[in-house]
């Protein structure tokens, strides 16, 4: 059944499922159904890597976007979410992630002024 177009890629969406009976297919096409008109698509094994492959070539972005945005890509989002299936990335899964990030960027942080604090911030030991 038509589902409407990918936003990405301005193909025509369908939807397709095979019952064995008439029953489980009306009701299986009920389900279709309410997919379509949420305007949601069936669920998929893309990957969230796959996924930004395909997007990435028509995302828009200027020069200087694309190049910030491509690192990081490569060095964030692939290792940590590009092997998971995109229907499977939720927001407890996308929460913990920046959690991590954040003390990360916390401990790094706190080393920088402990480094600039023992240093005078001049980068060289401070002899009193």
């Amino acid at each position: 059944m038509y589902a409407g177009r990918d936003p990405l890629a301005g193909r025509e969406l369908r939807f397709r499922k095979s019952r064995k009976t008439e029953v489980e297919a009306q009701i299986e096409l009920g389900k279709l159904l309410a997919l379509a008109q949420a305007g949601r698509q069936r669920d998929s094994d893309v990957t969230v890597a796959e996924q930004l492959d395909e997007y990435v070539p028509v995302a828009g972005w200027d020069v200087s976007t694309m190049e910030t945005n491509l690192g990081n890509i490569r060095r964030t989002i692939k290792p940590a979410l590009g092997i998971k299936e995109v229907r499977k990335v939720r927001g407890p899964l996308l929460d913990h992630r920046e959690a991590e990030r954040a003390a990360a960027a916390a401990a790094a942080a706190a080393r920088r002024a402990a480094e600039a604090a023992r240093t005078g911030g001049t980068g060289a030991p401070n002899i009193d």
